[in-house]
């Protein structure tokens, strides 16, 4: 079915997809659940983080279901492995240096450990659901239509990004600034450039690059079980200045990202991927 749809097409349904797992799945599905449990008396808090966690892991395990129906039916899950090899820890080395020192260290009590390990459960989930939509669904798809020379591999590739970084514009609805969201759009577009070469130069290894993902998110994701006593600033002034610095920060994940996609010449239907000889 994917091979006989038109570029246009394609783009249309990449659109679809994302459309699908953004609002549908992360925007629409938590509200059908929050108001399924006040209509059987049981109303769950929206505002408790446990509640968050276990909310938002369910509908992205939903959605990554979802993926892989939609991959197995087109024949997409054929292309992936999911075989670990030290050759992959070697090649994420930076992506192994941006998760260290994102690492948020705070202050834990012994009552927060619940919570803890639902910081650590909900962020890997969340690495595992966007790869599979983004670099198992959307580059794929892309890459089918795009794939067959280098510079259709790097077109597939920052379109696929681009779409993973828009696809963080739906964080204005949760009363985000519209500063930190258009930068979070900057640096989760490069992330998705990082992972995308990350995916192809270890053989479309899905596991390893939402294991890499998933830690990623988990190590900036203790902060939210701590409170914040501190008086809140209340100044409608934003500085840029620290949005800019923190989009620096992503150039070296960037260009160690456009090294590891030189050596990819191209991606067969099929999913093999050709790389240059060292």
């Amino acid at each position: 079915m994917v091979n006989k749809i038109s570029k246009v097409q394609t783009i249309l349904l990449v659109i679809l997809i994302t459309f699908l797992g953004d609002i549908f799945i992360l925007s629409w599905l938590p509200k059908i659940i929050l108001s399924f449990s006040i209509s059987i008396g049981y109303a769950l808090d929206r505002t408790d983080l446990m509640t968050i966690y276990i909310v938002g892991s369910a509908v992205r395990l939903l959605g990554f279901f979802f993926c892989m129906v939609f991959m197995i039916k087109t024949n997409i899950i054929k292309k992936f492995n999911f075989k670990i090899t030290p050759k992959h820890i070697l090649i994420s080395w930076m992506f192994i240096v941006y998760i260290i020192f994102n690492i948020e260290y705070v202050d834990i009590q012994q009552n927060q450990i619940p919570l803890v390990i639902a910081v650590i459960i909900s962020n890997l989930i969340i690495g595992l659901y966007e790869e599979v939509l983004f670099r198992g669904v959307v580059l794929s798809l892309l890459l089918k239509k795009w794939g067959e020379t280098r510079k259709q591999v790097y077109l597939s590739v920052v379109f696929g990004s681009l779409v993973f970084g828009v696809f963080h514009l739906s964080n204005l609805w949760s009363g985000s600034s519209l500063v930190a969201v258009l930068t979070q759009v900057v640096y989760t577009t490069i992330m998705g450039i990082a992972f995308s070469a990350l995916l192809l130069r270890t053989n479309n290894n899905i596991l390893w690059c939402a294991l890499m993902h998933g830690l990623y998110n988990m190590a900036s994701g203790f902060g939210d079980i701590t409170h914040i006593t501190s008086t809140e600033i209340t100044s409608t002034v934003v500085s840029i200045v620290p949005y800019i610095l923190n989009m620096f920060m992503f150039i070296p994940l960037l260009i160690y990202g456009l090294l590891l996609l030189r050596k990819v010449n191209s991606v067969s239907f099929e999913g093999t991927v050709e790389m240059d000889h060292p």
